[in-house]
């Protein structure tokens, strides 16, 4: 189907190289047409962080990165790093914190957080990820991106139905007012992708030093990701 698709496609466009060199008295019709598909994504990327609090800095630091190597550990049980999983490290900061009171400031502790992405291509594993990171010390569950990687196909397929719809329109645009289309001056055409973020805000955790509550539930629907074409061009008449 698709390659039938593209064959239609290039061989309106190919039409237009025998009609370019030539003056057309009649003019030509302009015709906008945009093609829309959703896909399920096959990828997804969650941000954790890991958050400890001490009156040393070195302690804050050092507790950190024991539970940050846990956690690691834990999480790449689950991954696949041939099918393109990965573990990327986005920042690790140690920083004080204080209490304001009256306008005075006061030494409250210092915090270490340590932040990270994966990446896993089998979105099923969202769940058991996050739970073994929860159960291994990470205290926030930053968000969720779920996304759609190689869409070129995609597009390329939407792109070749909006072609089509286009010379379809310009052929019953030019009969209704006595014409027939007779080739294409030129065309444009763009694809664009929306893709799934899942970052209402922050997912604290019953882990974190900062929160008495308790775990919070994260939610895991992919939902889908929405690619669009468009396709303009010029038909000449005769």
């Amino acid at each position: 189907m698709k390659k039938t698709l593209l064959a239609l496609l290039f061989s309106i466009i190919l039409s237009s190289s025998c009609f370019a060199a030539v003056v057309n008295d009649k003019g030509i019709i302009g015709i906008t047409t945009n093609a829309y598909e959703e896909y399920s994504p096959n990828v997804v990327e969650i941000s954790f962080g890991v958050e400890t609090q001490d009156k040393n800095s070195t302690v804050a630091s050092n507790k950190n990165k024991e539970i940050t190597k846990k956690v690691l550990t834990e999480v790449k049980k689950y991954l696949k790093t041939e099918a393109g999983d990965n573990i990327k490290t986005i920042g690790f900061n140690v920083y004080a914190q204080y209490n304001y009171n009256n306008g005075k400031k006061t030494f409250k502790h210092y915090s270490a957080t340590n932040s990270f992405k994966v990446k896993l291509k089998d979105i099923t594993k969202v769940g058991d990820v996050i739970n073994a990171a929860v159960e291994a010390g990470v205290t926030n569950v930053n968000n969720l991106s779920y996304s759609l990687e190689n869409t070129d196909a995609h597009c390329t397929e939407l792109i070749g139905k909006a072609g089509l719809v286009a010379k379809e329109r310009a052929d019953k645009v030019a009969k209704t007012l006595g014409y027939k289309v007779s080739g294409i001056k030129n065309a444009i055409t763009g694809c664009s992708t929306e893709q799934n973020l899942t970052t209402a805000r922050p997912y604290l955790l019953k882990n974190s030093a900062s929160s008495d509550s308790q775990e919070i539930s994260v939610p895991t629907e992919a939902g889908s990701v929405k690619i669009y074409a468009n396709f303009n061009a010029d038909f000449y008449l005769q």
